[in-house]
């Protein structure tokens, strides 16, 4: 049930912020960009509910990171999009076409490290290589647990990865 009044109040933000255009006329399509995580917003996609509420095309664009979404915003290809709060920050410092209307879910449990069989707390992190997607909240998230499980950084191999790189 939590899941449907989420993905219901994603849906209602955007349709809010769609008809705060209202004046405007309705565009023949709206380019919506989504992240490759699992997210509510893809219920929308998956059911077509958004484009129903909408009443207009719905194209949607899948992006790897929130700094590719932010590209999609400077070259003029998407309209909205649900990416982290770094990826928020960033665009908005460096002047990009958007604005933040909405916020998705809070995501203090949705990160997690995860490992080889081999590793049992973090501790043995120590002496391996850990990949992590660069200016995230994942970062911040991983620096944070090295701090407080005073796990020594030198002893660790930390590699920028975009997600799909990861693997």
């Amino acid at each position: 049930m939590k899941l449907t009044i989420t993905s219901m109040s994603i849906a209602g933000l955007m349709v809010l912020a769609f008809n705060s255009y209202a004046s405007e006329a309705v565009p023949k399509e709206v380019r919506i960009a989504y992240g490759g995580s699992s997210q509510v917003l893809v219920l929308a996609k998956v059911d077509g509910s958004l484009g129903k509420a909408l009443n207009t095309k719905v194209k949607w664009v899948q992006f790897a990171t929130g700094a590719d979404a932010l590209g999609y915003f400077a070259s003029d290809a998407i309209d909205i999009a649900n990416f982290g709060s770094n990826p928020a920050v960033a665009g908005i410092v460096r002047k990009l076409p958007i604005e933040i209307f909405g916020i998705a879910g809070v995501i203090a449990t949705s990160e997690r490290l995860i490992a080889k069989d081999d590793i049992k707390t973090l501790k043995d992190i120590e002496g391996k290589r850990v990949a992590y997607p660069p200016n995230s909240t994942a970062q911040y998230a991983l620096d944070a647990a090295i701090l407080v499980n005073n796990i020594d950084r030198s002893k660790v191999k930390l590699i920028p990865l975009r997600p799909s790189e990861m693997v």
